[in-house]
């Protein structure tokens, strides 16, 4: 299973911390055999321009000079590179907004090593399974990751593959690219467009809004299925 480079980003002023968090990182991938890499960032107007990186997780603090972290969750959460967010603060009184769609969770400082491997597992356990996806047909092979999906639309007998850098036309189905996928993150909402849950930025009404500003409808048929296996989804993902 090919997921290419684990990619952590550290949000924080201290850079103590930034030294301490790739102690545990090290410790954490020493019997992974999986590429990773750590990237440092002070502030949060530095991570918030980070638009090109693929991060798979970051760290990130609440209180900082400048935006503070819930304002940088909030615009992370809508960047599309941006898969993973897990805060590291003293100020336990937020752990309860420590949560959403990209948030998983909070962890006290001072770091416990049992606290940071059960949270940065998690993450590890969702990535593995962002796999590389192979879509074949008489045009070729596109290999694509499956977090770089945003949604998916039927075209006739066609199928029009969204993703974040552009759109692929492919001759599958979307019932046979729907197989390919393979489930959740991957919700069927409509006879005609699958869309990946973790680029949904709300609900509204019939429409469903992604995090590029686009507007999905909900099919009539498919509307209760669709909430009731996102809010699971959404569910499972907070519970440690």
């Amino acid at each position: 299973m090919d997921i290419g480079t684990f990619n952590i980003a550290i949000c924080d002023d201290d850079r103590e911390l930034h030294n301490e968090i790739i102690g545990l990182c090290n410790s954490f991938f020493i019997d992974k055999k999986v590429n990773y890499k750590v990237y440092s960032y002070y502030s949060g107007e530095e991570i918030i321009k980070e638009t090109d990186r693929h991060i798979d997780l970051v760290f990130l603090d609440i209180e900082m000079g400048g935006i503070d972290g819930l304002s940088v969750m909030e615009r992370l959460e809508k960047m599309p590179n941006v898969l993973n967010i897990v805060f590291v603060s003293s100020h336990h009184e937020f752990a309860g907004d420590a949560y959403g769609y990209k948030t998983l969770g909070f962890i006290q400082k001072p770091i416990k090593e049992t606290d940071f491997n059960s949270r940065i597992q998690k993450v590890y356990k969702r990535v593995i399974s962002d796999a590389l996806v192979v879509f074949s047909d008489n045009c070729g092979d596109y290999h694509l990751r499956k977090s770089d999906i945003i949604y998916l639309k039927a075209d006739s007998n066609y199928c029009d593959i969204h993703t974040i850098q552009k759109t692929i036309v492919t001759s599958y189905t979307l019932k046979k690219c729907e197989s390919i996928l393979g489930g959740m993150p991957f919700l069927r909402v409509h006879r005609s467009y699958l869309i990946n849950v973790n680029k949904i930025s709300n609900l509204s009404g019939a429409y469903i809004n992604l995090i590029t500003k686009e507007s999905i409808p909900i099919g009539k048929s498919y509307k209760d299925t669709a909430l009731r296996s996102y809010r699971q989804y959404l569910y499972e993902g907070m519970s440690v």
